[in-house]
C-alpha cells in the first residue's frame, strides 16, 4: 500500500519490492502467507519519528505482531526518553486495542562508559573488526565517540531482540535530514547519515526504515492528519543538559532535535 503525507506518497510495507531491491534481506526474514513479516521488533527512541512509524503500522497492519523495545541511557537525560517510549506504546495499545502490539521491553546502556570508546573510535576510523560496524562505516566517520558508542551498544540490544524472535523484521523510524536551507537556520548540521540521497534502500538486512527518504515534515503531517497531536506531546527528542532544561523538566530549545521539531511542526517558542 501507499501512504500520503505532506503531499508526498511513499510505499508502506511493500515487502516484495523492497526485498527485490535488497536480496540479502530474504535470508533474514520470515514472512507469512501474505508476504508480510510474522514478527516485527520495534526500536522506539521516545521520539516522534519511531512513534509515528509504529502508529501507522498498527493502524494499517493490526494483525502483525509488534514487539517494541527501548534503550535507556543511564548516563544522561535519556532516562525520560524510555519513560516516553513506554507511554507511546500504551497510547497506541489504547488507540488500537485489537492490534497485536505487545508491551515494551527496556534495556539499559551507558554511552559514557569509557571501556567502549576504543571500539567506537575504530568504527569511526573505518577499521572495526566487527562486520556489522564495518558494513556501514561511511555513515560513522563524522560521529562523536559518544554517538558511536550509543550505536554500538544499541546494536547489541538489537541483536538480542533478533535472536529472541525468529528472523523478525526491525521497524526503525529514522527520517532524512531537513533540507540544507532549513539546516542553515538551525545552527546545527544534523547527522551526516541522515542526509538526503536518491532512493536509499529502505529495507537493509532485516531493518526497515519506511521514512528514510522523507524528512520530519512528513512525520508531522502524520500527527496532524490522524489527529494525534496528543501523542506528539508524549514524545521527546531533546538532548539538552540539566542546566538548559531546568533539570530535564522542559526542552532546551538549543539542540538540533529541538530545532528540527520546531521546523517540522511549525512550533512557536
Amino acid at each position: 500500500m501507499n501512504v500520503t503525507y505532506n503531499n508526498i506518497t511513499i510505499p508502506f510495507y511493500d515487502m516484495e519490492q523492497m526485498m527485490n531491491a535488497s536480496p540479502i534481506s530474504k535470508k533474514g526474514l520470515v514472512l507469512n502467507s501474505e508476504g508480510l513479516p510474522e514478527n516485527i521488533i520495534v526500536s522506539l527512541s521516545g521520539g516522534a519519528d519511531s512513534a509515528s512509524a509504529l502508529y501507522l503500522s498498527c493502524k494499517h497492519y493490526p494483525n502483525l505482531h509488534y514487539y517494541p523495545f527501548t534503550a535507556r541511557d543511564i548516563g544522561n537525560n535519556a532516562l525520560k526518553d524510555a519513560i516516553a517510549a513506554d507511554k507511546i506504546v500504551k497510547y497506541i495499545q489504547n488507540k488500537f486495542p485489537h492490534a497485536n502490539l505487545h508491551d515494551i521491553e527496556t534495556f539499559d546502556f551507558n554511552d559514557r562508559d569509557e571501556k567502549h570508546w576504543p571500539e567506537a573510535q575504530r568504527a569511526i576510523d573505518g577499521v572495526s573488526d566487527d562486520p556489522k560496524l564495518s558494513k556501514d562505516k561511511d555513515e560513522y566517520k563524522n560521529l562523536s565517540i559518544k554517538q558511536m558508542t550509543k550505536i554500538i551498544l544499541i546494536h547489541e540490544i538489537c541483536e538480542h531482540m533478533v535472536k529472541k524472535f525468529h528472523k523478525p523484521m526491525m521497524l526503525d523510524g529514522l527520517t532524512g535530514n531537513p533540507p540544507p536551507e532549513a539546516l542553515e537556520t538551525f545552527g546545527h548540521k544534523g547527522e551526516d547519515r541522515r542526509n538526503h540521497y536518491t532512493n536509499r534502500v529502505r529495507l537493509k538486512y532485516n531493518r526497515y526504515k519506511p521514512f528514510l527518504n522523507v524528512d520530519k515534515k512528513f512525520v508531522a503531517d502524520i500527527y496532524k492528519q490522524n489527529n494525534i497531536m496528543d501523542l506528539f506531546e508524549i514524545t521527546r527528542s531533546c538532548t539538552g543538559t540539566a542546566k538548559d532544561t531546568d533539570n530535564y523538566t522542559r526542552e532546551c530549545h538549543k539542540c538540533f532535535w529541538c530545532y528540527e521539531r520546531k521546523w517540522a511542526f511549525d512550533l512557536v517558542w
